[in-house]
């Protein structure tokens, strides 16, 4: 009878490890699924700042620099930098813990938002 209780108690406790190792397991998968998106969008956001003319960054830096002219570039870019916006938006949204890279990636870019 004490053995059949102490197998008991020790499936019990096995079921119990097995089951903290997987919420574990998940966690650390989440974790780093947001380190990989924060990877991901940081490099598209230095490929939007490397690839933007340097004319129109100029242009918004300083209001008294000229605006460039329109141009086909400086339209996909601008149209490239909101659909980029709107991408960390739809993730920041979705997504609670994402949300703090979401905003230190915003942060460098200084574009901002209140949820």
């Amino acid at each position: 009878m004490f053995a059949d209780h102490v197998a008991g108690l020790a499936s019990g406790g096995t079921i119990a490890i097995g089951a903290v190792g997987i919420l574990v397991a998940l966690r650390n998968q989440h974790r780093q699924l947001n380190a990989q998106m924060y990877v991901e969008f940081s490099g598209r956001f230095q490929q939007l700042l490397r690839s933007f003319p340097t004319e129109a960054w100029l242009a918004n830096a300083d209001p008294s620099h000229p605006m460039p002219a329109p141009s086909r570039e400086v339209t996909e870019y601008t149209l490239y930098a909101f659909q980029f916006a709107s991408d960390i938006y739809y993730l920041h949204a979705s997504f609670g813990e994402s949300g703090r890279h979401c905003r230190r990636i915003l942060s460098t870019a200084r574009i901002s938002w209140s949820i």
